[in-house]
């Protein structure tokens, strides 16, 4: 029996719809009160299950067309951060039954490292930062993160080859060593939460001038020159089964997928290696621009279009379930 493409794309969709109902279904059950729905009605928390499982469909469905990829990448990706935020600030004006433990915690990338180095202990962010690494590679800088989604959004469209700063990649990994010093000094010199708090707030706030530079260059500043997690991230992503490669066969170095990428992954001089950049995120906004099928997932020894399709049933689970319960 021949199975055709549409019967493969529904049963694509339906395996992250499922997957996020199972696992939230498990959350909701041994995790009272972490939904915000059940925080205003009664089974709230059910239809908040049921909703990001039809959320899940939705957008395997939409970005198993490499066509629309790219477009359905940016809108869930924002949707994530704009709920993420949403939530802090109803519940910093409005209510503190919308903040996750009803006390305000701060909101910056930096904290799942310097928190975890501070209080010395692995948390539940480390966890899941790491499991998500393990699960997905560096998903976690392009579909995951509730600032990337906004540097995303600043770097706007790429109209020419970017000119990504020689330092971007120097400059994150100091900015990730200084972010474990200051972390370790604060905790051995008992400096107070009032300095501890102004150092954290200050990083927000830097992070958000730099996006500046990503709206002037039109490429993710932020998050290819600043962010202490993407450095880890860049670096973590080897232990995951999961890689993007350029097929030296395919490829004819034409040099189209250079304009769509964020991070500076893609130079010709990469594009002739048959690698991209260590920052590149496996996004996927590339492959829209190749023609000839030269940019590819792989995983274990599947072939390019199962090896695909695996990562993003996996990359929709993972977002879909923090869409449902990611809170401060």
């Amino acid at each position: 029996m021949t199975v055709s493409f549409s019967h493969i794309r529904l049963f694509t969709a339906f395996v992250p719809a499922l997957s996020t109902l199972f696992l939230l279904s498990v959350v909701a059950v041994k995790v009272p009160g972490l939904f915000l729905g059940e925080r205003f009605f009664r089974g709230g928390c059910w239809l908040q299950v049921v909703l990001a499982a039809a959320y899940a469909f939705l957008l395997c469905w939409k970005m198993q067309d490499i066509r629309l990829r790219a477009r359905w990448r940016r809108y869930s990706w924002l949707i994530f951060s704009f709920s993420f935020f949403g939530q802090l600030l109803l519940g910093i004006m409005c209510d503190s039954i919308f903040l996750l433990s009803g006390e305000l915690h701060f909101p910056i990338p930096m904290m799942i490292i310097g928190g975890a180095v501070y209080r010395w202990e692995f948390g539940f962010m480390p966890l899941l930062l790491i499991l998500t690494i393990l699960l997905s590679g560096p998903a976690w800088c392009s579909h995951l993160c509730y600032f990337g989604a906004l540097d995303n959004m600043v770097a706007g469209h790429l109209s020419l080859p970017p000119k990504p700063y020689k330092f971007f990649l120097p400059a994150r990994y100091t900015i990730l060593v200084l972010t474990v010093i200051v972390a370790l000094v604060a905790k051995w010199s008992g400096l107070s939460y009032v300095a501890i708090s102004g150092i954290v707030v200050l990083f927000g706030i830097t992070g958000f001038f730099v996006m500046i530079l990503s709206y002037k260059r039109h490429m993710m500043v932020h998050c290819s020159g600043y962010c202490p997690v993407a450095a880890l991230v860049s670096l973590g992503k080897y232990i995951s089964p999961f890689r993007f490669k350029i097929n030296k066969e395919a490829c004819t170095l034409c040099g189209a997928c250079i304009c769509r990428c964020r991070y500076g992954a893609l130079s010709k001089a990469q594009i002739k290696t048959g690698k991209p950049g260590i920052n590149c995120s496996y996004c996927g906004d590339c492959i829209s621009a190749c023609n000839h099928g030269a940019l590819q997932y792989a995983f274990l020894n599947m072939n390019a279009d199962h090896s695909q399709r695996i990562w993003l049933m996996i990359v929709i689970t993972l977002q879909s379930c923090f869409l449902a319960i990611a809170r401060v």
